[in-house]
Parts: structure tokens; sequence; C-alpha cells
């Protein structure tokens, strides 16, 4: 990023209810490496940044004004899918090659959010 600190004009901002966790989970399970993390009075993680490469995303707890919930609170409906390309993705299931170019797999985090990871296999 060329400013320290500063976001990508898009970044994706996912409710988490244990954000504590979510954070712990998605270094471990992704690879994603925290960046700024901010807690509430009770020591809480309540926003997170994370990076992967280049990217990154923010987490936080539920927000009434936005009327955020996690996929947890919905009885598992997903609310967003979030596509993520990495250098190999045979790190936790038998990839697919998809007919647009991608090799991919999908997961499922600790609270129900769907990520999908590909490694670009031709030009569109």
């Amino acid at each position: 990023m060329a400013n320290e600190g500063a976001l990508p004009a898009l970044t994706p901002f996912i409710t988490y209810e244990d954000t504590d966790a979510a954070v712990k989970w998605l270094a471990r399970a992704f690879g994603f490496e925290p960046g700024l993390v901010m807690r509430d009075e009770a020591g809480r993680v309540n926003h997170a940044d994370l990076s992967l490469g280049d990217a990154v995303i923010a987490l936080g707890m539920p927000y009434a004004p936005m009327r955020s919930q996690s996929p947890r609170a919905l009885g598992g409906a997903s609310t967003a899918h979030l596509y993520i390309y990495v250098d190999d993705v045979e790190i936790i299931a038998e990839p697919k090659d998809e007919s647009h170019g991608d090799r991919t797999y999908r997961a499922a985090d600790l609270e129900g959010h769907t990520w999908r990871f590909a490694q670009r296999l031709s030009a569109p």
C-alpha cells in the first residue's frame, strides 16, 4: 500500500460474533496477518485489519447501525463470498479446475462465512 496503514480503495468488512477467535482462525487457516487491531473497553477485538499479500480485509463485531450480522446469527445463511488468489490452492482440499481458467476450492470459516481460493491457470 502506498501509505502505511492506509486501506485499499475496496476493503471487504466481515462481521464475526467472536472477533478474537476469527483473527486467530483466519491467521492459522489461511495465512492472514493481523495489522491494526482495536479493542473495546472489555478487551474484545471490535475491529481488525488482516492482510494476505497485497489484499486486506477488515472484520468486526455486529454493529446495529450497519445492520451487520454473522452467518452464525442468521442460522448459517451466507452473507458474502470472498474470492482470493493465492500461489498454491492445494492447501486444504482437492482443487477443481473451472471453465473460466482458475483452479479453486471453497472453505467455510468458524462462523460460516464462505471463502473461495483460486489460482489463475490461464487468462480469461
